[in-house]
């Protein structure tokens, strides 16, 4: 193959058909990689969105868990066990199907307020009650489900890293682009020639505070 510099559109005007076919047999693979990307759905995308900005009201309310959380749930795994061992399954199962009006969940509201904590006791509460499955496949399944939400909702806190750390080249970007048309006014005046060049370091400084300053905290 020629390995001549020019491009695509230079190789079909001097008529080298072979390199024409070639750079169209890599423009077609990059068509083909785009256009794999067609499965993202804006719905995930815009959920994305809002799980993120959920994340950063509770980062500003420091809604981390409490002590007296804790307490509740471990409250509440007490109380279930303890009608396991005495009471028959369908009175435990009138609690685990109908939460919001169970007497145990009434007394830890806490717990109730966290729909998923409330849905993951009631899940494995029903396997231990249905009785097919034994201890150490239910610490299994647990365990694998835990870091399932976990990675969940660990999702909003790997893209506000991704936004920060992109935020210092997106500055850079725009120190490049300033110092660019600064340099097609060298022939200004030093009070213009020096607004330009402000301007060029405004967008690196915005760019290193908002990374390290604003989003990196949050």
């Amino acid at each position: 193959m020629n390995d001549s510099p020019y491009g695509l559109t230079a190789s079909i005007w001097t008529r080298d058909t072979e390199r024409a076919i070639a750079i169209g047999d890599r423009v077609e693979t990059g068509t083909v990689f785009m256009n794999r990307c067609d499965y993202l759905d804006p719905a995930l995308v815009w959920t994305g969105v809002k799980d993120t900005g959920k994340g950063i009201l509770e980062a500003f309310k420091q809604a981390v868990p409490k002590e007296r959380d804790y307490l509740e749930t471990l409250g509440v795994l007490h109380s279930l066990m303890r009608e396991l061992r005495s009471k028959s399954r369908s009175e435990v199962e009138a609690h685990i199907d109908n939460p919001e009006e169970s007497a145990i969940f009434q007394a830890f509201p806490t717990v109730l307020k966290n729909h998923d904590l409330t849905n993951f006791i009631c899940d494995y509460c029903r396997i231990i009650i249905i009785g097919n499955a034994r201890s150490h496949e239910i610490e299994a399944l647990m365990d694998e489900e835990i870091q399932t939400i976990r990675s969940d909702k660990l999702k909003a806190y790997h893209a506000m890293v991704a936004v920060g750390d992109g935020l210092p080249a997106l500055g850079i970007v725009a120190a490049v682009l300033g110092v660019v048309k600064a340099m097609g006014a060298l022939d200004q005046s030093p009070e213009i020639l020096g607004g330009l060049i402000g301007a060029a370091l405004v967008g690196t400084f915005l760019g290193i505070f908002l990374s390290y300053a604003v989003v990196g905290p949050v």
